[in-house]
Parts: structure tokens; sequence; C-alpha cells
């Protein structure tokens, strides 16, 4: 499909590009996923569109910029507008999203926030199957706390809009 799309590259000059980096691989994937379903829920209320109107695709590298980067996308054949107005309106959607993480209660993420949190790791003991390189990689990201670690990321993405 032919559409209009904003992207946002957090390369090294920019100082969410050097926050971003300073990730540990782990926190990369759960940011950079945690920050797609944040910003699909909290830019349609500054869009003023349906959530299903607005597309978001997270690259944790993106094989052309080499670089973190989110795309946002109009839902629509040829695009009516949105990713523009995205990029409009991006430091009052950051600020928005730093307003929904801040108020929302839970502790790790839920589907109110940054979305609900990674399976709890296996029991001691549990004997690993033939994907036991995924459930690894699933247990090391429940041991980050992705609603901490989205906060501190926007904490500093949100500054460095504002300045």
């Amino acid at each position: 499909m032919h559409t209009r799309s904003a992207m946002i590259l957090f390369d090294q000059p920019t100082e969410a590009g050097r926050r971003f980096t300073a990730l540990t691989d782990t926190e990369q994937g759960v940011v950079i996923q945690r920050l797609g379903v944040l910003l699909r829920t909290v830019a349609p209320v500054f869009l003023l569109c349906d959530p299903r109107d607005l597309g978001v695709s997270e690259r944790v590298r993106d094989p052309h910029f080499e670089s973190p980067c989110l795309y946002v996308y109009d839902q629509y054949p040829g695009g009516i507008g949105l990713s523009e107005g995205f990029l409009r309106n991006l430091p009052a959607i950051i600020r928005g999203a730093q307003g929904v993480v801040d108020a929302c209660p839970c502790a790790d993420g839920c589907p109110s926030c940054i979305g609900a949190p990674d399976a709890p790791p296996a029991p001691a003991g549990a004997v690993p199957g033939p994907a036991a390189g995924a459930e690894a990689v699933v247990i090391q990201a429940s041991m980050v706390n992705a609603k901490q670690s989205v906060r501190a990321f926007l904490s500093a993405w949100a500054a460095a809009l504002e300045g």
C-alpha cells in the first residue's frame, strides 16, 4: 500500500539517540517496542483520529539507516496527513505519553500504558525445549523494568524536544 509516513531516527548525534544507544541491547528492544505501543495509544488523541487510522512500526536497527527508528504511517492508501500531524505535534504527543506513563499505577507496564508485561521467567529447574533461545530472550526482557526504562527514555526525549 502506498501511503504517507513519518520516520523518527534515534541516531547518535541526537540526545534521544545517545540516550537510546546507552541502553543495553535488551533494554533497547523493550523500549522501542513499548514506545510503539504507547504512541499507538496516545497519538490518536492529539491527531483526532481512531487508533486504527495510524500505524507504528519499530526498528531497533533499521536496515536502511542503521539506527533505531520508529515509523508512523497513515493506514489509508495515499495517506490523509496523520503522519505530518504527528510530526507537528511530536512534543505534545511525547508529553502526553509521559503523562500516561506517570499517571498509570502499574509497576511494570499494563495494557493501559506501555503494554502488558512480558511473561515471567520460567520456574527454577524447568527444562528448556526447542525454543530455548527465544525463551532466553523473553526471560531477559522480563528482567528489565519496561515501565521504568520507557519513563527514563521519554523524559530525556521530551527534554531534548523542548530544549
